[in-house]
């Protein structure tokens, strides 16, 4: 009998552990590799995205917008997944926020895409066109203050893979995952943005023309620049 109640004791804390999801925390490693995963599907459908509405062709238009609609839907989508995870320290502030940020970007995408379709639907030099065609640098000007908040943050972010309270801008701090981790995410980031067209920055500045390839430029360098926790 006392054998049955203390394996019942033991059960009930296991599947109390379980309630207060602790068991399904995800570690920092977890959440990096989820979050270059999602940069990387973005940055496919992004690339699609004419930047310059000033003298787009019919196919860019209609490229455009399916593409702004597509990444909204992604930004979305990946909004909902992360904030399904749940974390412990900094990241549990910093994750929700990432999710905020991908569901204002979704918003902002829409609204770039309602202008392409509109100009694809509208005679080339009518009134409707060059007003949509006119409205687009605000609208990515919205978007681009978004990609800044990422990249002001992306340091802390990276850091996330650090020991508590190490010092993020000592080289010689090891990360918390493994070497082999690591380099898979290193791989990951270079081939999702190998597009010589808008490589990743070597050098990063604050006035920088593409905050979110200069954020990702930050995140690379990082891990990098570190040693895994089974390296010397």
């Amino acid at each position: 009998m006392r054998r049955i109640t203390g394996l019942t004791f033991i059960l009930a804390s296991v599947f109390s552990s379980l309630l207060s999801g602790a068991a399904y925390a995800t570690t920092p490693g977890e959440f990096l590799s989820a979050y270059v995963d999602q940069l990387g599907r973005q940055e496919t459908l992004r690339t699609r995205i004419p930047q310059d509405l000033r003298n787009p062709s019919a196919g860019q238009l209609k490229d455009c917008s399916e593409a702004a609609i597509a990444l909204a839907a992604a930004l979305g989508n990946d909004a909902k997944a992360l904030r399904t995870m749940t974390f412990q320290g900094d990241l549990a502030k910093i994750v929700p926020t990432l999710a905020s940020l991908n569901e204002t970007k979704a918003v902002q995408q829409l609204q770039y895409g309602a202008l392409c379709s509109t100009m694809a639907k509208s005679p080339a030099g009518s009134k409707t066109y060059l007003q949509m065609a006119g409205a687009g640098p605000a609208v990515q000007a919205h978007i681009a203050t978004t990609d800044r908040v990422i990249f002001q943050g992306m340091p802390l972010i990276a850091a996330a893979v650090l020991p508590p309270g190490s010092d993020i801008h000592n080289p010689k701090a090891h990360l918390t995952i493994k070497k082999a981790e690591r380099n898979k995410l290193v791989t990951a980031i270079d081939k999702s943005f190998a597009d010589a067209k808008k490589p990743l920055p070597t050098i990063v500045k604050e006035n920088n023309n593409d905050f979110l390839l200069a954020a990702v430029a930050i995140l690379r360098a990082f891990l990098a620049d570190h040693k895994g926790s089974d390296e010397a």
